[in-house]
């Protein structure tokens, strides 16, 4: 753990240290099901699998085995997947292998490069990028059931070099020209001021550093954003939607250089839904009937991918 944090200038060390002083307990029944998960360190994974392969059903016995996904089982909802956990499926709420499809060919080289993965979740995208081996993913989740979950799969195969850190987008001012690439992905539309989280992730970035910048927009034209007063597809706080045009200016005015969009699709029920390992209201919940609203009758969301380079 030390020799990655070393990775890091000083002041992100001291920026991550203190986010860790500072974060909120789990729930202890959360950390129970941790502490039940075995330190496995199996040779048998595949990090570049759709669903990324921990460990291989030989690891374990059948008891074991039921055990394990038992506990893991205890860490509902999973959002973000799918894994293969020794022979068995975690499928989450989200085909995360779709998301990263989609920006796969547009990364840089990975080979020893220092990576910062914004608001990581379970931390799907941090065993993605280390199949690249980078000499480190940094991935900021200030919510602690995500990062446990992300605990409990990497105690499943030998140490990766991967921090998932309690920090959100506000460390970023440690990190001054720090990453080769930064990825931001579904963050921008939970907070009030997209333009300052742009520059912030613009000063993070090396001189040539890549940014990968995924979020919910509406059809529309010109550089408009739409600003629900109320909840959207039963998200509370959510803000500035941008139209296509208006994801792109947002680039440009925070000296953004060569900003593509890469992707540009209708939010749909089959990449986001609910399943046994999470079984809760998901995407057609937050829908009208027939999709082609919100459930409040917003405008539809549409999942955006930019690229972009300091």
């Amino acid at each position: 753990m030390i020799a990655l944090l070393d990775q890091l200038p000083a002041s992100g060390r001291a920026a991550l240290l203190a986010a860790r002083a500072a974060a909120r307990p789990a729930d202890p029944k959360l950390l129970r099901a941790l502490e039940a998960i075995p330190e496995l360190r199996s040779p048998h994974f595949d990090l570049d699998a759709d669903a990324v392969r921990l460990g291989a059903a030989p690891d374990l016995d059948e008891a074991a085995h039921a055990g394990l996904m038992a506990h893991l089982k205890e860490l509902l909802p999973w959002r973000k997947g799918p894994f293969s956990i020794c022979g068995d499926l975690i499928d989450a709420e989200w085909r995360s292998n779709w998301k990263w499809d989609r920006i796969a060919p547009f990364l840089p080289p990975l080979k020893d490069a220092l990576i910062c993965d914004v608001g990581c979740n379970n931390g799907y995208t941090l065993f993605r990028l280390a199949a690249g081996q980078p000499r480190l993913v940094l991935g900021l989740e200030p919510h602690a059931p995500y990062r446990l979950q992300y605990e409990a799969l990497a105690r499943l195969i030998p140490p990766l070099p991967v921090l998932n850190e309690p920090a959100g987008f506000e460390a970023l001012p440690a990190f001054p020209e720090c990453f080769d690439l930064i990825l931001c992905m579904g963050i921008h539309y939970h907070h009030d001021e997209p333009l300052s989280l742009l520059k912030l992730l613009h000063k993070a970035l090396k001189p040539g550093g890549t940014l990968i910048f995924e979020g919910i927009g509406i059809e529309g034209e010109g550089t408009s954003a739409f600003f629900p007063e109320g909840p959207y597809a039963r998200m509370k706080g959510c803000s500035f939607l941008p139209t296509r045009d208006c994801a792109l200016a947002w680039m440009r005015r925070t000296r953004f250089r060569d900003a593509t969009l890469i992707h540009w699709t209708r939010c749909t029920a089959e990449e986001q839904r609910s399943t046994e390992w999470m079984p809760f209201a998901s995407f057609q919940d937050a829908m009208a009937r027939d999709f082609s609203t919100t459930i409040e009758g917003n405008p539809a969301p549409h999942r955006f991918v930019l690229k972009a380079i300091k």
